[in-house]
């Protein structure tokens, strides 16, 4: 098994594991805002919580794009036929 198959292998589980930390993300986020009581003061600290959450929902998600690039190529690199025809 070459290198690229090996390390598309270990990127979709990686992409796995991101894919549930979005979900978790997005929850938490969601989460704190419909806790909070009716008042002004609740909301206000409500939505600053949920804003520290759903900026690393933002960047998980750049990191979810760069991990399905690194295994775009890792599955081209696994088709690539390494050695010269004789």
């Amino acid at each position: 098994m070459s290198i690229f198959r090996k390390a598309f292998s270990v990127a979709c589980v990686v992409l796995m594991f991101q894919f549930f930390a979005q979900l978790y993300l997005v929850a938490a986020a969601v989460l704190a805002i419909f806790q909070a009581d009716d008042n002004a003061k609740d909301v206000f600290s409500a939505f600053k919580s949920a804003d520290t959450f759903a900026g690393l929902h933002r960047a998980n998600g750049d990191l979810i794009a760069l991990t399905i690039l690194v295994m775009i190529g890792c599955s081209f690199g696994a088709r690539y036929p390494w050695r010269k025809p004789s």
